[in-house]
């Protein structure tokens, strides 16, 4: 009786021990979690960095393009003959200045039977898809060396998504902060504007498929509001990418007006909704705020020059 007494307290303390080590096996961290939470959150600020850096890049060589215009009309213009048989040495940057932009922006390559893109904007376009897909699949080997593992590049791809909604809002604004420091025309940016959309329609929709690959279960069910809002905002950026096509957008160019605004404004609230229920809605939100601004200083500016036809017609009159 005694020797049984004895010995329940290390049976007791066995069973326990297989408890617990049965529930920390169970809540066993997966090793690669912590790297790719790390890697979905730091390589949107790196996409943001290269980008950053371009627009750097083009803004620097578009002031000294204008210094150095400016500091040409102040000097006085020479009335000799300019010499012949030597080729002076200050002349050259300017002329590979133009044959830069001969080559890059009269240069075509045609797309289809009615449409042609020119060497900026093709470079620009492969440049830009290299960018973002580049960041969305690299390092997306898991430690077990499963290659591609839509555990990482899934929410990869939707990070950088949701962070490219400010670049793409500001693109498409009639007042843009790009035309001032590059010096590029608001149609041109335009053309932009619509590749980043295409471009972040194609991730959106990797982003969506490696989810669904991984399964739609538990916290991510379509029972989700915030899930339905992905598939939404996925949906509508596709139909906008659609009739934005310029056969469909010049048939009906009105009509497409309204349908474009419809559209954005269904995709990038659902954009928000969607990314606010993981927590990561500070990603959408200032393409909100871009997008709200351009609409209002668009009804102010319509405002100002109805006002001021109004006061024309009235003095006329």
């Amino acid at each position: 009786m005694t020797q049984s007494l004895m010995r329940m307290p290390f049976a007791t303390t066995n069973s326990a021990n297989q408890l617990v080590d049965a529930i920390v096996a169970a809540q066993t961290v997966d090793p690669d979690r912590i790297i790719r939470i790390g890697r979905a959150a730091e390589y949107p600020k790196q996409v943001w960095y290269f980008i950053a850096s371009f627009i750097a890049l083009v803004s620097l060589c578009h002031c000294l393009s204008v210094v150095f215009t400016y500091t040409r009309t102040l000097k006085p213009a020479s009335k000799g003959i300019a010499p012949r048989g030597r080729i002076s040495l200050l002349r050259l940057p300017r002329a590979l200045v133009e044959l830069f932009r001969v080559v890059a922006f009269r240069c075509t390559i045609p797309v289809g039977q009615s449409h042609s893109l020119n060497v900026a904007e093709v470079f620009l376009t492969a440049a830009y898809i290299a960018v973002v897909f580049t960041w969305s699949l690299i390092n997306s080997t898991a430690t077990t060396g499963l290659k591609l593992d839509p555990k990482y590049w899934a929410n990869t791809a939707g990070n950088i998504a949701a962070s490219q909604l400010s670049l793409l809002v500001a693109l498409g604004m009639k007042n843009n902060i790009f035309s001032l420091l590059t010096g590029i025309s608001f149609d041109k940016l335009n053309y932009l504007h619509r590749m980043v959309a295409r471009v972040l329609c194609v991730l959106i929709w990797v982003h969506a498929g490696g989810r669904m690959k991984l399964g739609l279960a538990g916290a991510v069910t379509w029972n989700h509001p915030w899930v339905q809002c992905g598939l939404l905002a996925g949906v509508s950026l596709t139909l906008l990418s659609l009739v934005s096509i310029r056969a469909i957008r010049d048939a009906g160019y009105e009509v497409f007006k309204v349908v474009h605004l419809a559209l954005a404004c269904i995709f990038i609230l659902s954009a928000y909704f969607h990314s606010n229920g993981l927590g990561l809605g500070y990603y959408v939100w200032p393409s909100i705020l871009l997008w709200g601004l351009d609409r209002f200083l668009r009804a102010l500016r319509l405002l100002v020059f109805t006002s001021k036809a109004t006061l024309n017609g009235n003095a006329t009159g």
